[in-house]
């Protein structure tokens, strides 16, 4: 009984997923050999989600192409390549020893957890850290721009970032998990 419940104890503690973790059990690819939790994704998904349906005026947004390509595509496009940057930046930040103060992140991430509708996507519920996963993300980023760019004046700075941004997504090994890929979209 005892060998029983450590077998099933070993197997649970195994299963758990926190952000960061590199054994993530479902994950949509992998950018620098670092997984790219599927949970994490559908928060970025969910953000793009939201900016088309602001810009498009709705729902109607995802019956539409632009330039050529359906509106889902690129949602789901821009999501992947958000947060491949993401993960890119923090690596970016650790390596130049850059640190954030984050302050919000909490109140954030908690905000955005609770205003979101998940049941439309028949899924199971990212937890609240990996909405400050994405919150924290997004601070890093902050950083990591104002300490590279220290150089540009403001309205510069953001342009010069982009180009670099660029740079690092075409110098990275980012592939995706065509398996989980091909199940994903943009459910409304």
């Amino acid at each position: 009984m005892k060998l029983l419940l450590l077998i099933l104890t070993i197997f649970l503690s195994s299963c758990i997923q926190t952000p960061g973790e590199t054994t993530e059990l479902l994950y949509i690819g992998t950018v620098n050999s670092e997984n790219m939790s599927l949970k994490i994704y559908t928060i970025y998904l969910q953000e793009q989600i939201d900016f088309f349906e602001y810009i498009g005026s709705g729902a109607a947004i995802w019956q539409t192409n632009i330039f050529g390509q359906p509106t889902e595509s690129l949602a789901m496009e821009h999501a992947f390549e958000n947060m491949a940057l993401s993960l890119i930046i923090r690596d970016i930040a650790k390596t130049n020893g850059i640190e954030v103060s984050i302050e919000n992140v909490t109140e954030n991430a908690t905000s955005m957890y609770e205003q979101i509708d998940w049941a439309v996507y028949n899924a199971d519920l990212p937890n609240l850290s990996y909405f400050e996963f994405f919150f924290e993300s997004i601070a890093i980023r902050e950083e990591v721009m104002r300490h590279l760019t220290l150089a540009y004046n403001e309205a510069q700075r953001e342009e010069v970032f982009r180009s670099m941004e660029e740079a690092w997504l075409s110098e990275a090994n980012i592939v995706r998990n065509l398996e989980e890929w091909n199940k994903l979209g943009v459910r409304r």
